[in-house]
């Protein structure tokens, strides 16, 4: 099990891939001794305010959440000491290189720019592939959030298959199953069945890349 810090590219890890030996993530290592729901949040950037901002609906909800990941306590730490019903966890291009068979419930990607391309030798198509890392073990009983107006996540769905249920998020249409603004309203419609609409107005958080992220939020809590 290696941090995310260290590149694939390390001698040790090249030692190591050499013998056959499988490299993982403390998130691969951890996923297997709980049996918790678990939100996966990646992206380019908002990840770190959207799962912030979901572990907050959660947690106020009344549900028994840890937050970790990227962020706060290690997955695995919790996973030892805490008894959460569920996960909402920040992962990086990086902590998804290292997963074999993990998989969240809930899947959300934010966007996806170019970054980290050094490790990615410099081909933005990689660092695009690693981010959906996260919804390669996904099933039909899964779900993918994401933000319908990215240019690189409509590519990759266009030309790839994930068997998750899609969940769109979007500032500038209207979308089916999924978050939209209209007027001056949030509304999310057709998850389970139920329509959820809230005025923009009461959203603290301000900017359309906030609006995005609370619309991200706003998903799984539905």
């Amino acid at each position: 099990m290696k941090s995310p810090g260290i590149p694939e590219k390390s001698p040790i890890v090249k030692k190591l891939f050499a013998k056959g030996i499988p490299v993982i993530s403390e998130i691969e290592f951890a996923a297997p001794f709980t049996n918790a729901i678990t939100i996966g949040i990646t992206g380019s950037n908002g990840k770190t305010t959207t799962t912030m901002l979901t572990y907050h609906l959660l947690k106020s909800a009344g549900l028994n959440v840890g937050l970790g990941g990227n962020i706060g306590k290690s997955f695995a730490w919790q996973v030892a000491e805490d008894k959460y019903d569920s996960y909402v966890l920040e992962l990086s291009s990086f902590q998804l290189d290292g997963i074999i068979n993990y998989k969240p419930h809930i899947a959300i990607i934010t966007n996806i720019s170019p970054d980290h391309l050094d490790r990615y030798d410099y081909q933005y198509e990689k660092y695009i592939a690693s981010k959906f890392r996260i919804t390669k073990n996904q099933t039909e009983e899964d779900f993918l959030i994401y933000d319908a107006d990215d240019e690189a996540i409509a590519e990759w769905l266009k030309n790839n298959k994930t068997k998750a249920q899609l969940i769109p998020f979007s500032l500038t249409k209207t979308v089916e199953n999924g978050a939209f603004i209209k007027e001056k309203n949030m509304e999310i419609n057709s998850i389970n069945e139920e329509e959820f609409i809230m005025e923009t107005e009461y959203i603290a958080l301000e900017g359309k890349h906030n609006m995005k992220n609370a619309m991200a939020a706003a998903s799984v809590a539905s």
